[in-house]
């Protein structure tokens, strides 16, 4: 029996070892060299129909145009391929008390801007459309701690927030399969 193919898409800097990772260059938006093993677009991947068996792909959906990503994985991957997202979570407490307070949040910084932001409903019906069956939805929030005070003080207070309710943590993990080609 054969390894599974995986890929992990718009991988980056951190592709996980054992998958075949994709991104559009060899240079990063950090300005290191990549670890991509394949340079494509997400819209149209180099590779033919029903070759993978699973995708890892993290917080890249919410920079693009996340139907037509979804379309192109579809064709990518075995019927029953598992595919893993990240995302960031639409009720994350900190982005509704913004709303909610009417401040706007700083842009981000980077190449790439959040042009989506998604809740657990946007993202099932997404995916169901794009032939996709949601199995799970995970919130999580990522932990990076900072030795500057202010920022340890926020991240405890994220931290406590995220452990109290976890439905207004910073990010969905979601676990589809392939039921349908399309």
């Amino acid at each position: 029996m054969t390894e599974p193919l995986i890929l992990d898409l718009a991988c980056g800097d951190y592709k996980t070892p054992g998958t075949l990772g994709v991104d559009l260059g060899s240079v990063t938006l950090t300005g290191s060299k990549s670890s991509i093993d394949v340079a494509a677009s997400a819209y149209t991947l180099p590779f033919q129909d029903e070759v993978f068996d699973g995708v890892i792909c993290r917080h890249f959906l919410e920079h693009i145009d996340t139907l037509r990503v979804l379309r192109e994985l579809n064709r990518v991957c075995k019927k029953n391929a598992k595919i893993t997202i990240d995302i960031p979570n639409s009720l994350y407490l900190f982005i509704l008390v913004r709303a909610f307070l009417r401040i706007e949040a700083k842009p981000w910084s980077g190449e790439c801007p959040h042009i989506h932001i998604f809740g657990r409903p946007e993202i099932r019906n997404l995916l169901r459309e794009t032939g996709f069956k949601t199995l799970e939805i995970h919130h999580y929030t990522e932990w990076r701690l900072s030795k500057e005070r202010l920022q340890y003080f926020k991240q405890l207070v994220m931290w406590f927030v995220d452990s109290a309710f976890p439905f207004f943590s910073r990010h969905l993990r979601v676990s589809a399969l392939k039921v349908r080609s399309l």
